[in-house]
């Protein structure tokens, strides 16, 4: 028994770490007196570990690894028999707790539920309740061994009524009852009282007649009344006629009150068979359905009268057993047995059946209880956790990708089909074994030791080494698996085989690379021939030629100033992709200002409206160049295809647009050929058919945005308007961006 006010000792077996820590967190809160709280996150060491703490109360979660449902209660009650335990659970379990409570279990509580409170009431209640069990168990026993070595009250009397032998408990008894001492010689009717002198002569008279039997009669003890069992047997003489009675006198106020019970119990039992909620059957020896509760009848569908004496088994699905074999198994089996029921409506439905085979006083099988748990939706279940396993190994083993798993030792515990093809290995090479060091570039135990604050999840591209000695680029995507501890427990994998990508990709850089520094140094090559070839035309406009000549020069003139600013826009194409980005503070009036400087000897500048409106208040900064590179082409553009219109405008506008700005140049000119709008921003495209450009500014706008993280959208309607509007965020963040080249397709063209 535990001393009054000594601190607690805990055992809490909960596999759920985070249950265990706000149960920890809880109890803390509590005024219990704790010396020590234990914690098992199975069974098995929770059992092992009660020999050495003796722990004061056990705190028990009926579903852990090496164990599920009551069945944990019962593996551990047949250990701590004397120590109180309080189940901890889920709503969903709340049945089973329940069940463990009418097994033994003081108590349980809802995990969802916990408070300090609740807490410190159900370990005060459980313990008390189990320390009064234990007591109450001692007693039981020593009031069943006194009763058993209890002399009855034994005496005898003559002929003459008077008493021939008379012992210590009848002695004792006859006072009580009579306020007399009985002495051996004096008559029983004249000592006994009035009130039982008539009673007691006419059990004599009975016994001289010859008669044996036994009556039952109440005394009353002073202020208490006890039920007697009188025993009557004639004492025969020589000739075989009485001449004596001896007597037999019991005390049987325990059976009368006992046998109250029991009729009260027997109510109740059925009451409780009832109400429980399993379904309960009492078959005989010979499998004959004695007893139903309401539950089975419910849950099979069947009238009481339909199944009442009928055979258990002829409810069982055809084939599952024979009626031998299902009593057999039934009474003579302590498991656990999974049976399907044919329902009345003939749907078959799963039981979890357990027997409790039924003895009589000489401890023979006289029937068995069988407690039916329904478990369809368990088995659906099951069955659908069982097709999904399926499912998911067939995926694994047809996925394109290899899949492999090591644990934290790198071992490899898993790979499918698909890890082998690509790496040139067989299953029964590696299956449980280190995996070569060659075969990563970085070994995954590498990948193992990394911090735990990093990433879970990566992937990149690496050179994998097969066992022929090749190498095959893959994209190597993993995952880190930590145990509770957050320490690393394994590493799962993905190898997706890109060398035939990887080795495409190589020959596409080299043909682009190749590409760029040809249209390059082509570019740059005739830029010098086309500027003497300038430079003379310039001087033939000096000298008095003819008309004629003139005229000629005039054509060469123009053509070789559309080369050039053909060669010009190449190169712009070549520098955006090339050359770094370096990022400035921006004024835009004074950008502007520029470009429209630049743009001032177009045939068409004087004869266009320009609206410009700059209403950014924040520092913005971008690359300068690609910037002026932009504005020149859209402004040039929006003024090339607004002439000619009446009202003819070219309207400016910058304001600020989250961590950027956002810049507006629309005309109100021709707009954009509508079958022409899907390759706008292709290579030597033109907006209409009348355009006279070389099909690369919206190219080289294009790029430059892309280059500097923008976004450029346009809408147009023929005749009306185009507008473009670029958004650009802020590179304040960089004195120099080197970013990664988005290209398009220099082949799509018109």
């Amino acid at each position: 028994m535990r001393t009054k006010n000594k601190p607690f000792k805990f055992l809490l077996i909960e596999d759920n770490p985070v249950d265990s820590r706000v149960f920890r967190q809880t109890l803390s809160h509590t005024n219990l007196k704790i010396e020590k709280l234990h914690v098992s996150d199975n069974l098995a060491d929770g059992i092992s570990m009660i020999s050495t703490l003796y722990p004061d109360v056990i705190f028990l979660d009926l579903n852990l690894p090496d164990s599920l449902g009551i069945n944990s209660f019962r593996l551990l009650r047949t250990i701590a028999q004397k120590i109180p335990v309080i189940i901890l659970t889920a709503i969903d379990d709340e049945k089973l707790a329940k069940e463990a409570l009418r097994e033994g279990a003081q108590d349980y509580l809802l995990k969802n539920q916990l408070s300090s409170n609740l807490l410190t009431r159900s370990v005060n209640y459980s313990v008390e309740r189990k320390e009064f069990e234990n007591e109450l168990y001692g007693s039981k026993a020593t009031t069943e061994a006194l009763i058993e070595n209890t002399r009855d009250g034994i005496w005898s009397v003559d002929r003459n009524y008077r008493f021939i032998t008379i012992n210590s408990v009848f002695r004792d008894s006859y006072y009580r009852i009579s306020g007399h001492v009985p002495i051996i010689g004096e008559s029983l009717p004249e000592t006994i009282g009035a009130k039982y002198s008539k009673w007691f002569k006419m059990l004599m008279d009975r016994g001289f007649n010859g008669e044996q039997f036994t009556e039952e009669t109440s005394f009353a003890f002073g202020s208490t009344t006890l039920d007697v069992e009188i025993s009557v047997n004639p004492i025969l003489g020589k000739d075989a006629s009485p001449e004596g009675i001896s007597f037999f006198a019991r005390n049987i106020s325990d059976r009368k009150v006992a046998e109250r019970t029991i009729r009260q119990s027997e109510y109740a039992y059925r009451l409780l068979l009832d109400n429980i909620s399993e379904g309960v059957v009492h078959i005989d020896n010979d499998g004959i359905i004695r007893f139903v509760n309401k539950q089975f009848l419910a849950a099979s569908g069947y009238k009481l009268e339909e199944v009442n004496g009928i055979q258990y088994s002829s409810l069982l699905q055809a084939g599952e057993k024979s009626d031998e074999e299902t009593n057999r198994s039934l009474r003579h089996s302590s498991k656990v047995i999974e049976l399907q029921i044919m329902n009345r409506s003939g749907i078959k439905t799963w039981f979890r059946v357990r027997s409790t085979p039924l003895h009589d006083d000489q401890g023979v099988i006289t029937g068995t209880l069988l407690t039916h748990a329904e478990i369809t939706e368990q088995k659906e279940a099951q069955e659908k956790i069982r097709r999904k396993e399926e499912d998911y190994r067939a995926l694994v083993e047809t996925m394109h990708e290899g899949l492999l798993l090591v644990n934290s030792s790198g071992e490899m515990m898993l790979a499918n089909s698909r890890f082998f093809d690509i790496t040139g290995y067989d299953k029964n090479s590696l299956q449980g074994k280190t995996l070569p060091q060659e075969m990563f570039q970085i070994p995954l135990t590498d990948l193992l030791e990394r911090d735990v604050t990093e990433t879970m999840f990566e992937h990149y591209e690496t050179q994998v080494h097969t066992k022929d000695g090749s190498s095959r680029w893959c994209l190597f995507s993993y995952s880190i698996i930590r145990n509770k501890n957050g320490e690393p427990d394994g590493l799962l994998a993905t190898l997706a085989d890109i060398h035939d990508k990887k080795m495409i990709e190589e020959k596409l850089k080299s043909a682009r690379n190749e590409l760029q520094t040809f249209i390059y140094r082509s570019s740059h090559d005739l830029k010098g021939p086309l500027s003497s070839i300038l430079g003379l035309t310039d001087l033939l406009r000096k000298e008095n030629a003819s008309k004629v000549i003139h005229d000629y020069n005039e054509m060469i003139h123009t053509s070789a100033e559309k080369l050039n600013i053909m060669l010009e826009q190449l190169l712009n194409v070549v520098r955006i992709r090339r050359e770094k980005i370096f990022p400035k503070k921006i004024n835009f009036a004074e950008t502007i200002r520029r470009v429209l400087d630049k743009l001032k000897s177009s045939p068409d500048f004087d004869s266009v409206r320009k609206k410009i409106k700059i209403s950014n208040n924040t520092t913005f900064k971008t690359d300068p160049d690609l910037l002026f590179n932009i504005l020149h082409n859209l402004i040039d553009n929006a003024i090339k295809f607004s002439a000619g219109n009446p009202g003819r405008i070219a309207s400016i506008e910058v304001s600020d647009f989250l961590k950027g700005v956002m810049i507006r140049i629309e005309d109100n000119g021709k707009g954009i050929d509508e079958q022409a709008r899907n390759n706008m921003f292709f290579m030597f495209n033109r907006g209409s058919n009348s355009s006279k450009g070389n099909g690369l500014g919206l190219y080289v706008v294009r790029n430059a945005i892309d280059r500097l993280g923008g976004v450029i959208e346009f809408s147009s309607l023929e005749e009306k308007f185009t507008r473009f509007e670029i958004y650009l965020p802020d590179l304040s963040y960089a004195e120099k961006v080197d970013d990664s080249i988005q290209e398009f397709d220099l082949d799509k063209s018109n």
